[in-house]
């Protein structure tokens, strides 16, 4: 003969008659009748093979495997209710990690703002962030590697299955160092740009087209690209030691700008723009912490457009 089940419902009464210690209060807390409540215990009983109360007592006494079984209901009942608010936390996003992948391009004080708030105000969220670029990253989205990607888009990508969602639009500047010998001159032109050596950030023509398509317009040649690093740091090490430009955008350098640690290069006709964009994918569904992210971000970008 098959063993019947042993119900989440069933221990829960029973951690109520052992609380109540009597059938009628015990029904009444749980809002049911009390023949409801018998048949539970009974068939709770029947399922243990074994007597959980002692019939006929007042107020109700609970035999020795009643005891024990009691025992082990209320952690039972325990564990569940916290595991309900665990997932209900990490489907709200308030629990679990984070993974944010940053392209260069995405750096800045309002994204910091916004990670260094959510810190603080989901103390239980691991935040994790590693950096790539477009297309290369959209790979770690679609395996679920990444949440969301922050940075552009790249000239000529065909995915459907990415989703782009316009952040903000950033003002590109070229940047030299302050030993470079075109720091201090007062009108840098683009032909000037064309005869020094350049960094690229990764694929400088696919993440800003309109770096190529301007010289083109003049009918110069491109600049050389001598090195290409993904690395920050060195890039701002190699600015600072050698004679070579780079592309950035503003609000990443304009403290280094305003220290005189890089100077602008930037001939007036230049209008290098580059939208910054959440990129997720329809592949993997993001976990509910995206959202707060996205959510706190809008809020953080409408705040410094004041």
């Amino acid at each position: 003969m098959p063993q019947m089940e042993i119900t989440l419902r069933q221990l829960t009464y029973l951690t109520r008659l052992h609380e109540k210690g009597s059938f009628t209060a015990a029904a009444d807390a749980l809002g049911i009748t009390q023949p409801a409540l018998s048949i539970a215990i009974s068939q709770l009983e029947e399922a243990l093979g074994v007597p959980m109360v002692e019939r006929g007592t007042r107020p109700v006494a609970l035999t020795e495997a009643g005891e024990l079984m009691t025992a082990c209901a209320q952690r039972v009942v325990r564990e569940i209710k916290q595991a309900r608010e665990e997932v209900s936390a990490m489907e709200s996003g308030r629990i679990g990690r984070l993974d944010i992948c940053m392209s260069p391009s995405a750096t800045g004080t309002v994204i910091s703002d916004v990670l260094s708030r959510m810190v603080e105000e989901f103390p239980q969220l691991e935040i994790h962030i590693s950096h790539g670029v477009l297309p290369a990253a959209a790979e770690r989205l679609h395996n679920g590697e990444i949440a969301v990607l922050v940075g552009a888009s790249v000239d000529g990508l065909r995915d459907s299955a990415l989703h782009f969602t316009p952040l903000l639009d950033v003002a590109m500047v070229a940047v030299a160092g302050p030993g470079h010998p075109l720091a201090k001159k007062l009108d840098v032109s683009l032909e000037d740009l064309t005869r020094h050596p350049w960094i690229q950030i990764g694929d400088i023509n696919a993440n800003l087209p309109e770096w190529s398509r301007t010289f083109a317009r003049a009918r110069l040649s491109p600049p050389r690209i001598a090195v290409d690093i993904r690395n920050l740091a060195l890039v701002r090490d190699m600015l600072h030691r050698g004679k070579l430009l780079t592309v950035l955008p503003k609000p990443m350098v304009q403290a280094d700008l305003d220290a005189g640690l890089l100077h602008s290069v930037t001939p007036p006709e230049i209008n290098w723009r580059l939208t910054i964009n959440a990129i997720t994918s329809t592949i993997k569904r993001p976990p509910a912490s995206v959202r707060i992210f996205l959510e706190r971000l809008d809020e953080r970008l409408a705040e410094a457009s004041h």
